[in-house]
């Protein structure tokens, strides 16, 4: 019984510090755009805002289930010996970055 309740309270006070420290992050973004839209006026801001925009376009797609997408391919590919033979041989090194850039 004493180990559930560790169990517990350690879960609890987990959640607690997440919730407190993701709490604690949202004020300071928030705090931080009010100060910047403040001091920068209209059109610096709203400059910051659309670099922004635009890289939350991109992280959408990364964030959209690309790494499981990834990790399952990986662990496909890891059951055959081919895989395994070709991270082992100099040639399949040189064209990782030609793939990962299409």
């Amino acid at each position: 019984m004493i180990i559930d309740g560790l169990r517990r309270r350690s879960f609890v006070v987990r959640y607690l510090t997440l919730l407190g420290g993701e709490t604690f992050s949202k004020l300071c973004v928030m705090g931080t755009f009010a100060y910047l839209a403040r001091v920068l006026g209209p059109h610096q801001f709203g400059m910051i805002e659309l670099a922004l925009s635009i890289t939350v376009f991109f992280v959408l797609g990364a964030e959209s289930g690309v790494g499981s997408y990834g990790a399952r391919i990986i662990e496909a590919a890891a059951a055959s010996a081919s895989w395994r033979r070709s991270i082992g041989t100099v040639p399949a090194w040189p064209a990782m970055p030609r793939t990962v850039a299409l």
